[in-house]
C-alpha cells in the first residue's frame, strides 16, 4: 500500500477533477496478530488489511462506496469518477451536514492505544497458561487450540467542502488495539465426542486476562453437550438467555430505533420516544468509546460519534440518527449512519447487575437455561415482525438446579422479550456489537 496521505489527497484531488461538490474519503488500516496453540504446537500469523470508505455530494445527491481488501491498484480517478456517476441514484444530501475541520474532532483521542506494546512472549506464555488450565480442568480434553488476538488499528478520515478555501482539507485520525483470548476443546467422553468454544475480550489492561475463567467456560460448553437430548415436550415459562442469545434479541429489538424506521411508520416503536417501552431492568448506552471492533470514531458520513443513553431503564430516550432523518424526525444527528441511509447504532453497552449467574439459577426454581447457539441449525429474526427462532443447547432447570441437557428452539418476540426481562446477571459478554449480560426472560416459549 503506497503511503496513506498521498492516496487519500490524490482521492481528493480525483474527485475535484470529476465534478464532485464534496467528498470523503476514510481509510482504515487494522492489522492482527494471532498467536495459535494447538495441541502443544505454536505457530503466529500477521494480517493487514486495509477497508476504504468513500463519499461523495453532487447536486444534492449522496452516494457512498465501500472497499473490502484495498491495495496498490486502486485508481483515485477511477474511482472519483465511479462515485460521481453513482450520485445520480443517491440519496438527498444536504451540503449543510458535510464534516467541516474542526468540528467535534477532539473526541477521537478516547481512541488511544491500551495496548500499545505487548511485552516480550507474551502470546505464547499466555496461550500455554490457558492450555494448562484448560487440561487442569477436565482430564477428559483430547485436543484443544487456543489463541491469543492482537488487533492493532487506526483509521484516518480526509475530506474537502467547496464553500471553505480551495484545498482545505478536513482530516481526523485515531487508533485502537485490542486483545481477545479464544479456545476450542473436543472432549472425548467413552464413545461420545463433542466440541465446543469460547472467547474472552480483554478490555482495559494485560492484568484483566483470565485464562482460568476462559477455561471453566469451554469446558463447561463442551461438558454440557453429554446426553444432550432434543426437549421432550415444548415447555413455556422463565427462560435464562446466554450473552450471544441475548445480544441478537436486545439488536433486533433496537433496529426499530433507526430514525429511517421511524420516519416512515415501520418501526414498532412509533411514536413512543419518552415512554417505558423496555423493561425497567434495562441500561442501555451507545458506547463508541469502548475497546471493541464495533467501535468507531466518526459514522459513515463522517460525524464525529457520541456516548449516549438509549434506554434508561426501560424508557425511550434516544433514536439512533443520521442527518437526514434526523432532520425528518425533528432532532440532530448522534453520530449514526450507516451505510446507505440506514441508523444504527454503534456498540450497545448493558449496564449489569450484582447478581451473578449461579444466584440467578438457583432462585429461578423452574425453568430453562439458553447456555449456548446451536449454529448446527438455523437461527432467523424477522426484521419487520421482531420474531425470532434460536435454536440452543442448554439445560432444563428444576427447583433451582440444573437437571438435564438439552436442545431445542427459542420462539419468542425481541421487541415483547425486551419488555419481560425480570433480571439481568453481573457477568457479560461481547457479541454482534452488544456488551450484554444474561438475561431472564418470563412467559417464553421453547420447542
Amino acid at each position: 500500500m503506497e503511503d496513506e496521505k498521498t492516496l487519500l489527497e490524490n482521492l481528493l484531488n480525483a474527485s475535484r477533477e470529476a465534478g464532485l461538490e464534496a467528498a470523503r474519503f476514510t481509510l482504515a488500516v487494522d492489522t492482527v496478530q494471532i498467536y495459535t496453540l494447538k495441541d502443544g504446537s505454536g505457530s503466529e500469523t500477521l494480517d493487514t488489511k486495509y477497508v476504504l470508505d468513500a463519499a461523495g455530494l453532487k447536486n444534492g445527491k449522496l452516494a457512498e462506496i465501500h472497499l473490502e481488501d484495498v491495495d496498490d491498484d486502486l485508481d483515485p480517478t477511477a474511482l472519483a469518477k465511479k462515485l460521481s456517476r453513482a450520485c445520480a441514484k443517491g440519496r438527498p444530501y444536504s451540503a449543510s451536514w458535510f464534516l467541516k475541520p474542526g468540528v467535534r474532532l477532539g473526541k477521537s483521542d478516547a481512541y488511544s492505544s491500551k495496548f500499545d506494546k505487548l511485552p516480550p512472549n507474551l502470546m505464547p506464555a499466555v496461550a500455554e497458561k490457558t492450555a494448562k488450565r484448560i487440561q487442569e480442568t477436565s482430564s477428559e480434553i483430547s485436543s484443544q487450540s487456543v489463541y491469543l488476538i492482537h488487533f492493532v488499528g487506526h483509521t484516518t478520515m480526509y475530506s474537502y467542502d467547496p464553500s471553505l478555501e480551495p484545498g482545505v482539507i478536513a482530516s481526523v485520525s485515531f487508533r485502537r488495539d485490542g486483545l481477545k483470548l479464544a479456545a476450542e476443546v473436543e472432549l472425548t467422553h467413552g464413545k461420545e465426542k463433542v466440541k465446543a468454544s469460547a472467547s474472552l475480550p480483554v478490555r482495559k489492561s494485560l492484568e484483566n486476562i483470565d485464562e482460568g475463567l476462559l477455561a471453566r467456560t469451554v469446558v463447561r460448553l463442551a461438558t454440557n453437550k453429554l446426553g444432550l437430548t432434543p426437549l421432550a415436550e415444548p415447555f413455556e415459562g422463565s427462560v435464562l438467555v446466554c450473552p450471544q442469545a441475548a445480544a441478537i434479541i436486545l439488536s433486533a429489538a433496537c433496529s426499530h430505533l433507526d430514525g429511517k424506521r421511524i420516519a416512515e411508520g415501520k418501526s414498532v416503536y412509533q411514536g413512543k420516544l419518552g415512554t417505558d417501552v423496555f423493561s425497567e431492568t434495562l441500561i442501555v448506552l451507545n458506547d463508541p468509546f469502548t475497546a471493541s471492533d464495533f467501535a468507531r470514531p466518526f459514522d459513515m458520513e463522517g460525524t464525529p460519534t457520541e456516548k449516549f443513553m438509549a434506554i434508561d431503564r426501560g424508557r425511550l430516550r434516544c433514536l439512533f440518527l443520521n442527518c437526514e432523518y434526523a432532520e425528518k424526525n425533528g432532532g440532530k444527528t448522534n453520530g449514526c449512519a450507516g451505510l446507505g441511509d440506514d441508523c444504527r447504532c454503534q456498540y450497545l453497552v448493558v449496564t449489569p447487575s450484582a447478581t451473578g449467574v449461579a444466584e440467578m439459577v438457583s432462585s429461578m426454581g423452574e425453568g430453562l437455561i439458553l447456555e449456548e447457539i446451536d449454529n448446527t441449525r438455523e437461527l432467523s429474526v424477522d426484521p419487520e415482525t421482531l420474531d425470532y427462532r434460536i435454536p440452543f443447547t442448554g439445560w432444563i432447570v428444576h427447583e433451582g438446579q440444573r437437571q438435564t441437557p438439552v436442545s431445542g428452539t427459542l420462539l419468542g418476540n425481541a421487541a415483547e422479550a425486551c419488555q419481560k426481562i425480570d433480571e439481568i446477571s453481573r457477568e457479560r459478554g461481547d457479541f454482534y456489537g452488544c456488551l450484554t449480560p444474561w438475561f431472564r426472560i418470563p412467559g417464553q416459549r421453547a420447542e
